[in-house]
């Protein structure tokens, strides 16, 4: 927690008080949002089962949406470690496997268990793999690895490391296809406010469109899915399948004529700064994808980020002002001539040109 904890904080973390504790438990204590939920954390996982009851029962009501801000942000290891593990919704573990400040420890838990989607979120954290090489090997004897993932950890072993390519050979044939089966029944499965019937339904009709559809447009390598077949795949499915999914699926659902499926990309962890980048200045992509690119308070802290959505002319005009005080001179300048902006983004920029440039 970046704030400095009160002093009900810390009266309650103590213990002694036992009605401090199960005001906390119960979400009731007056303290900052965040402190109050970082102590509940700690009460979940603590001794007294009655309280911890409480505790999880009460973090579970919390918004998903500001829960996920806040742990972008998140510094407190035991708060992040309680919301990588498997107990909670995908999208609350994916931004808490995605922070830096999560302990190796907790990364060590999850990794021998990890579904496919974790799996490629632990992969793409380099850094993290170069000074804990352990992680590989616990990641390689996950029961449920993907091909896609024994395929990382070999180019992981043999370029990060130099070790010779012993690996078990790829399998090929017919072999994508049932991953991606697998896959999308797993994803169904976690869902837990989609009925079993409703996931089973589901299930049937991505059967229908395997056997049925078309192989056409791009193939992703991961999963042997084409781009007709995602395409033929019922929303709730694609809606799924945008979360962590590899950089070739992403590129086929962010065209996706449904804005939720869209934005569902850029919400997942998988997504990198540069893809960011790329897809700020992508005019055939939805506003509402653009939206929530500006929205990500770790990317618009990046220059060209921010100038590439002020450019875009997707981008809407009220977004695209509020980021015009981040532009430079030189940038602002450019603008005044630039037709492919709005009006409104243009004559803002006008003015902050005309009063920088004093």
């Amino acid at each position: 927690m970046s704030e400095e904890r009160s002093e009900l904080f810390e009266q309650a973390l103590e213990g002694s008080n036992r009605r401090l504790q199960e005001l906390a438990a119960d979400g009731l204590l007056p303290i900052l949002p965040e402190q109050l939920m970082a102590l509940q954390v700690r009460i979940a996982v603590g001794g007294d089962p009655e309280l911890a009851d409480r505790a999880r029962s009460s973090l579970a009501d919390l918004d998903r949406d500001w829960l996920r801000r806040v742990l972008r942000e998140e510094s407190d290891p035991e708060v992040l470690t309680y919301y990588s593990l498997p107990d909670h919704n995908r999208m609350i573990r994916e931004v808490a496997l995605q922070n830096r400040k999560l302990p190796v420890l907790a990364i060590e838990r999850v990794a021998p268990t990890a579904d496919q989607e974790i799996q490629e979120i632990i992969l793409l954290r380099q850094d993290l793999l170069l000074s804990n090489p352990e992680l590989l090997d616990l990641l390689a004897g996950n029961p449920d690895l993907s091909a896609y993932s024994r395929r990382r950890i070999e180019e992981y072993r043999k370029h990060l490391f130099g070790e010779t390519d012993e690996a078990e050979p790829e399998v090929e044939g017919e072999e994508g296809e049932i991953d991606a089966r697998r896959m999308i029944a797993a994803l169904l499965a976690e869902d837990e406010e989609l009925s079993p019937d409703d996931a089973e339904d589901l299930l049937d009709e991505v059967d229908r469109v395997l056997a049925e559809s078309e192989v056409e447009g791009e193939i992703d390598e991961r999963t042997k899915l084409s781009e007709g077949q995602i395409r033929a795949f019922p929303v709730a499915v694609r809606m799924k399948l945008a979360r962590g999914a590899s950089r070739t699926v992403r590129g086929i659902l962010l065209k996706d004529p449904n804005p939720q499926v869209a934005v569902a990309v850029v919400q997942g962890a998988a997504v990198t700064e540069a893809e960011a980048e790329q897809i700020a200045s992508n005019r055939h992509v939805c506003d509402e994808v653009l939206t929530e690119i500006s929205r990500r308070r770790e990317w618009v802290r990046k220059y060209t980020i921010v100038h590439n959505l002020v450019k875009n002319p997707k981008t809407p005009p009220g977004i695209a002002v509020k980021l015009l005080p981040r532009l430079s001179v030189r940038d602002l300048g450019r603008l005044r001539s630039d037709r492919n902006v709005a009006d409104a983004v243009r004559q803002v920029a006008i003015r902050m040109h005309m009063t920088k440039s004093r």
